[in-house]
């Protein structure tokens, strides 16, 4: 029995995709991103060996699919816009099955702000027109009642010291 070129042909084609791994399943996670407690961070970019993975929307939430094996391992970097602190270490995320299909594994984030706005009221007694010094300058005058305010920007847990030049 003589077996036809063609049929050949489809046969070997056919038997060598049968030897083929199947394609690695896709997971679905999301990372949540917050500058402060309860605050969303937009912009917020996650990358895997530096290839993009995506960037956070308006609530702070970026949903992802990866593809690998169930237990596998990933390990995301996370860069917060400017004015924020990134973490130092990337994120570890694990493809996990669900019970439910449609629930998917969720990872939490913080980029700190790297400036904290403080605003300082003085109140001097019969103090009108002092100036008010802040690291070595002159940053506002005291009324004539002897009340200033003023709006510093300062780095999380740096003490503030203000002086007023009598």
């Amino acid at each position: 029995m003589r077996v036809s070129t063609p049929l050949t042909a489809l046969m070997l084609l056919t038997g060598c995709n049968l030897l083929k791994p199947p394609p690695a399943p896709s997971f679905q996670a999301v990372i949540h991103v917050e500058g402060d407690p309860g605050q969303p961070l937009a912009g917020t970019q996650v990358t895997f060996k530096s290839k993009p993975i995506g960037v956070t929307d308006t609530n702070g939430v970026l949903q992802f699919k990866l593809k690998g094996i169930d237990g596998q391992v990933f390990d995301l970097s996370v860069k917060c816009p400017a004015g924020y602190e990134s973490p130092t270490k990337p994120i570890s995320v694990t493809l996990r099955k669900l019970a439910d299909p449609k629930a998917m594994p969720e990872y939490r984030v913080s980029c700190p702000p790297t400036l904290r706005t403080v605003v300082v009221a003085v109140r001097a007694e019969n103090g009108p027109n002092l100036p008010v010094i802040y690291l070595g300058r002159e940053r506002t005058r005291t009324d004539q009642s002897g009340a200033a305010h003023l709006v510093l920007q300062v780095p999380p847990n740096q003490p503030i010291q203000l002086k007023l030049d009598t």
